[in-house]
């Protein structure tokens, strides 16, 4: 975060706070739908609208892009499960300019965006 450049407070939660089955790798559908309108929705209205949503992870960026259309929300490559996409991010230990500039884009002020720093492909892009 103090490398995007935003300071304050931050609310950091989990999108879905419900335990899976051990040999389930991800939880149904019905549990995301479940558990982020009994936890997630609820904890989301008690921050102000304008703050953005910092996904990790795809799956997570998909979610909070489907469930909150109306705000912005960007989605970052899980450091530990991204095949090196995270670390695509940064250079010399500082996030690359082209992605801060990306970010800017992301973070001039209105809702309804959403993007994804798919480094897969060497670029960053709404996707």
């Amino acid at each position: 975060m103090n490398e995007l450049g935003f300071v304050g407070p931050i609310l950091w939660t989990e999108l879905v706070k419900c335990e899976n089955g051990a040999d389930n790798k991800l939880p149904p559908i019905q549990t995301f739908r479940t558990c982020t309108e009994m936890y997630l929705n609820r904890e989301l209205q008690s921050i102000p609208h304008d703050w953005p949503l910092i996904a990790i992870g795809y799956e997570a960026y998909k979610a909070m892009a489907y469930i909150h259309p109306s705000r912005i929300v960007i989605g970052i490559p899980h450091p530990t499960a991204s095949r090196g996409q995270f670390s695509k991010l940064f250079d010399q230990k500082k996030l690359r300019h082209e992605f801060r500039l990306f970010i800017d884009d992301w973070w001039d002020g209105k809702a309804r965006k959403a993007g994804w720093a798919d480094t897969s492909q060497g670029h960053y892009g709404y996707r």
